[in-house]
């Protein structure tokens, strides 16, 4: 099994999965999280890219017709569960970000390979972060969860909406040793369950620190706000 870490060094969570607050604001459910921090995206693990673009209309990313952005999707397989311990093959969609992705469609990608940098792309959106969505359903992985359909962008649509097969991703994500998360109490999330995401442990000896711009690796320990 492997273990999937954050997709940015230093997370701040600003949106939970499926919070309430976020469904009376904007009249859908959240079938992923936000967080903001830092602007490098990285892949969680292994995994293998199956597809990145624009899912804008005709290539726009601002507006009513820019979709999700720049987005990414990658498949991830036997996943640990946090939780269970149980594995997963799991469909990771990364919305929103600056750019068209630094990866290309059938790549392999590990936690160290960047997948591209946070942006403010796409239709619904209130500000720069990232939208992680996970989903169980690695077969039809561009059939994402929570979309009204439309005749443009990157992903497919069930004629009575797709079917929604996503799980929680604080449930399949793990703080590597050299990351960092800070949470906060707040409405737009659940404190707790971002609390209790583990670290992974390791034996690496870190002598003397070392810089992200050196490495291009993540760097941190676990800091919790009240």
């Amino acid at each position: 099994m492997q273990r999937l870490v954050l997709p940015i060094n230093n997370f701040k969570p600003t949106a939970g999965y499926k919070n309430k607050k976020y469904l009376k604001k904007w009249k859908f459910n959240h079938y992923g999280i936000d967080c903001v921090g830092s602007d490098i995206v990285y892949a969680l693990g292994n995994g293998i890219v199956k597809l990145v673009g624009c899912d804008g209309k005709n290539g726009v990313t601002t507006g009513k017709y820019s979709g999700c952005g720049y987005v990414a999707i990658v498949v991830y397989e036997n996943c640990e569960n946090n939780k269970t311990g149980k594995a997963s093959d799991l469909t990771v969609t990364y919305m929103h970000l600056k750019s068209m992705p630094k990866v290309k469609a059938g790549q392999r990608v590990t936690k160290d390979t960047v997948i591209g940098y946070m942006g403010n792309t796409g239709a619904k959106t209130s500000g720069k972060h990232l939208h992680l969505q996970l989903d169980t359903d690695t077969k039809y992985w561009q059939y994402c969860a929570g979309l009204k359909k439309r005749n443009y962008g990157v992903f497919k649509f069930l004629e009575n909406g797709n079917v929604d097969s996503t799980v929680n991703p604080v449930d399949y994500l793990w703080i590597d040793y050299n990351q960092n998360i800070t949470v906060k109490n707040s409405e737009w999330y659940d404190r707790e369950e971002f609390e209790k995401i583990p670290k992974i442990k390791t034996e690496e000896k870190k002598d003397e620190p070392v810089s992200e711009k050196k490495t291009g690796q993540k760097m941190g320990v676990i800091k919790i706000k009240a």
